[in-house]
């Protein structure tokens, strides 16, 4: 199945898409006073996207995660269909890298609750639009054309689709590779379920109750979302097959989005400003007002994208698998595809309502017959000759104001750049400066607590040594009291000794004297019965009667006779 539509806008197209932009010009500066509320309805009944609101105060608020591709409901697998020509399929992503690096930094134009979630909203002066939710593991990010309900690229942390029309053209890996289509089928589950919360997410954008974005939130969340574009960026330089497509294309894109590119740098730049004045005074205004009608921003988007080109899509059951040799017939006519929105850069827009009628009237006066053919025939060939001269012509202008403004850019970012490097050594001078004082005031800590240590050890050493002698006094006192204590048990037992002896001298001398006392008066006795007995029986000396015996001196008595 192949998708064609090519689109030659017509002098009428371009006047009406010019006056449709300067009617929105006239009306910004209204709408940024109407949009001051931090809330706000729908959009109104003319079907005019709802404009944007400025950023309030207040504290940050806790992420609440929008459901992985997983856990989303199940929807149908949208019909795989593939470019015509290889070196296109990186026109998806290009075209929302460039969208996303024309927003850049500047801050969420509002958001809105949806099932508990609160998605950002960023609406281009074009009418375009990039919703962000927040997932497990980093950010959601849906791109839509002009006024399209349907996303043409939906990026999530490990994966981006590319859509067409609703249908799957390609899927790229984290780094930017291009999945083989063998693969495009293993994601086609995810891509409908991604498919169906974007046109939900898009409609509740439109339908549900604005809420101006905390600024605190979007300070916090910022670096992250930045740095996953420039994620893009560093991708689109490494793929050959990207940075070819880009190149080729970058002139048209920078032209495209130099002024939504402008308006919100300075949206940035202000946002940077109220920030670093601590969120006083009143917020900056909003990078837009109302935006205008439907009908004026997707004619002005048709113009642009017929202006550029269209894309060929095929069937890619239809097409060989792998490598090169998909089909090619009608192949791109000038660098972009078509994916049935109101067209930017990259994505040709669906035919105006003008552009049909002026090819459809131009095809009715060349019919055979019809009066004043041979004229009106002359006067179209020469309108077309001198509109496509016209287009020429501002397309060279359009091509040399890119580079000029390109050679600009980048002598500013080249300055920027010597600048930044020079503040980057002067920041990394003071950094190293405040590292040396820290090292020094780190080392000076050092030596103090060095020393407040060696001073511990020294009082915790005297401290031991000091009670190490106490309790060594302690001993020795002990130890001389037990000495005293043993020289006085000592005295008191030589005391009782020497008692004992007295006592038993004492006892001897009175035996003694007892003993020397009886042998004194048994002396006494005998020589008182000798003396006794001499008178009784006066004998002579020396003589005894019969049975007598003489007696020894001391002696007693000799016995009784029986």
């Amino acid at each position: 199945m192949k998708h064609k539509l090519l689109i030659r806008p017509s002098a009428a197209v371009l006047a009406v898409a010019l006056s449709s932009m300067a009617l929105y010009a006239c009306g910004q500066n209204n709408g940024q006073t109407a949009a001051s509320n931090t809330t706000s309805t729908t959009a109104d009944a003319s079907g005019a996207a709802p404009p944007a609101l400025p950023l309030t105060t207040g504290a940050e608020t806790a992420l609440v995660y929008a459901p992985v591709a997983s856990a989303l409901p199940a929807a149908p697998r949208p019909k795989i269909v593939r470019v015509a020509s290889q070196a296109d399929q990186y026109a998806y992503v290009d075209q929302a890298s460039s969208m996303g690096a024309a927003l850049g930094h500047a801050p969420p134009d509002y958001g809105f609750d949806y099932d508990g979630v609160h998605p950002w909203v960023w609406r281009a002066r074009n009418n375009s639009a990039r919703l962000v939710e927040p997932i497990s593991g980093g950010y959601r990010y849906y791109f839509y054309q002009p006024g399209a309900s349907e996303p043409y690229l939906i990026r999530d942390p490990q994966y981006s689709y590319g859509f067409s029309n609703g249908e799957l053209v390609v899927v790229y890996d984290a780094r930017g590779n291009v999945l083989p289509p063998q693969y495009m089928d293993q994601q086609a589950d995810y891509a409908g379920r991604y498919l169906a919360r974007a046109r939900a997410l898009y409609d509740a954008s439109l339908r549900s109750q604005r809420r101006s974005v905390i600024a605190a939130n979007w300070a916090a969340r910022q670096a992250e979302i930045n740095q996953q574009q420039a994620e893009w960026d560093q991708q689109q330089s490494q793929y050959s097959a990207w940075r070819q497509y880009h190149d080729q294309h970058e002139a048209e894109q920078q032209a495209y989005w130099q002024g939504e590119r402008d308006q919100r740098a300075a949206s940035a730049q202000q946002f940077n400003q109220w920030h670093d004045a601590g969120y006083q005074g009143p917020p900056p205004p909003p990078a837009y007002g109302p935006i205008a009608g439907a009908a004026g921003a997707a004619l002005v988007g048709g113009a642009i994208g017929g202006y550029l080109g269209s894309r060929d899509h095929h069937d890619d059951r239809n097409a060989p698998q792998g490598g090169p040799g998909y089909p090619q017939t009608g192949g791109p006519q000038n660098g972009y595809p078509q994916n049935g929105g109101r067209g930017e850069p990259g994505f040709g827009g669906s035919q105006t309502a003008g552009a049909g009628y002026d090819q459809r009237r131009g095809d009715h006066d060349q019919r055979p017959g019809a009066p004043g053919q041979p004229d009106q025939a002359a006067a179209i060939a020469q309108a077309r000759q001198q509109q496509a001269q016209a287009d020429a012509t501002r397309q060279a202008q359009l091509q040399q104001q890119a580079k000029a403004e390109s050679a600009a850019r980048e002598q500013a970012i080249a300055q920027g750049r010597t600048q930044q490097a020079a503040a980057d050594a002067a920041r990394q001078a003071e950094a190293q400066r405040q590292a040396q004082a820290l090292q020094g005031a780190r080392n000076q800590q050092a030596k103090a607590d060095a020393a407040a240590e060696a001073q511990g050890r020294a009082q915790a050493q005297a401290q031991a040594m000091q009670a190490r002698q106490t309790q060594e006094a302690s001993r020795a006192q002990a130890l001389q009291a037990h000495q005293q204590q043993a020289s006085q048990l000592a005295a008191q037992h030589q005391a009782q000794v020497q008692a004992l002896q007295a006592r038993q001298q004492q006892s001897a001398q009175v035996a003694s004297a007892a003993h020397a006392n009886q042998v004194q008066a048994a002396a006494q006795m005998e020589a008182a019965r000798k003396a006794q007995a001499g008178a009784e029986h006066p004998h002579a000396e020396g003589q005894h009667g019969p049975g007598e015996h003489p007696r020894h001196p001391g002696e007693g008595p000799p016995p009784a006779q029986p």
